[in-house]
């Protein structure tokens, strides 16, 4: 809990003094909420970002926000989404492949992240 009130604080501070990176920081600040359990204040935080998100961002903060529900199926849903609009996507093809593995679906799970961390790899490497 110490460490995400001083990263938040920290990220408020940056926020306020750099007025052009309002949006980026609070959907970070909005992510790292979500990450820690601290739900409410991640849903408060997310009404400042409507209409400011691209369709893949908006996808994978509803993800985060849905895992921090416990609903996987529907964060799956959403990571799903994302990958869908930008196949790049480690973040949300990872994140998918965590909300398989919850789901009891290890086996998609496996090909999911094998797909992700792929789809991240330089081509020389793969």
């Amino acid at each position: 809990a110490v460490v995400s009130t001083q990263s938040t604080g920290i990220l408020k501070q940056v926020r306020g003094a750099q007025p052009d990176l309002h949006v980026p920081l609070t959907n970070a600040i909005v992510r790292l909420y979500f990450h820690v359990g601290n739900v409410a204040r991640g849903e408060a935080l997310l009404g400042e970002l409507t209409g400011s998100l691209t369709e893949e961002q908006a996808e994978v903060n509803e993800g985060f926000r849905c895992i921090a529900h416990g609903d996987y199926s529907e964060a799956y849903q959403h990571f799903s989404r994302a990958v869908a609009v930008n196949p790049g996507n480690t973040i949300a093809g990872i994140n998918g492949a965590v909300c398989l593995l919850y789901m009891g679906r290890l086996g998609d799970s496996i090909l999911q992240f094998e797909s992700a961390i792929k789809s991240s790899l330089h081509p020389t490497l793969v």
